[in-house]
């Protein structure tokens, strides 16, 4: 299930910052439900800082990878429209999550109508916040950002 490390992989990449990616299995050489309980609040992902420290929810780690690349809006009106655009985002991902990582057949399809058609007016407030904010092409404009 990797579709919460996107938008932070994302950020990364555009940032120039060095990360590797591991599947926690992987990482930690132990199945998911043997390590579920040794990390944060039993939740992925998580973001491990030179092997020690582990930063679990991905608000919180985007947050953080914001400073390392340079993307943290410059004052701090931008900085809560900024997370508050991203905790609406997260709220948008909550259904999808599991309907596209865990369901499938009839019950996938169901969920998948169901989602559907809420998005729509929940997009809605996305592209009114895009159409109202004038300063650029992005969520605050380009020069919110620390560059």
């Amino acid at each position: 299930m990797r579709a919460f490390t996107e938008s932070i992989q994302m950020q990364l990449c555009y940032g120039n910052v060095p990360y590797t990616y591991h599947m926690a299995w992987e990482y930690f050489e132990k199945s998911w439900p043997e390590m579920k309980k040794e990390i944060g609040f039993g939740q992925l992902p998580v973001l491990i800082i030179d092997n020690q420290t582990t930063i679990w929810q991905s608000g919180s780690i985007m947050r953080y990878t914001a400073k390392l690349a340079n993307t943290l809006p410059a004052n701090e009106k931008d900085r809560a429209i900024a997370d508050a655009i991203f905790e609406s985002s997260q709220e948008l991902f909550q259904p999808l999550n599991a309907t596209i990582n865990f369901k499938t057949g009839e019950e996938y399809e169901d969920l998948k109508k169901t989602i559907l058609s809420g998005f729509e007016p929940k997009i809605f407030y996305f592209n009114k916040y895009l159409e109202s904010d004038k300063r650029g092409p992005f969520f605050s404009g380009r020069e919110s950002f620390i560059l």
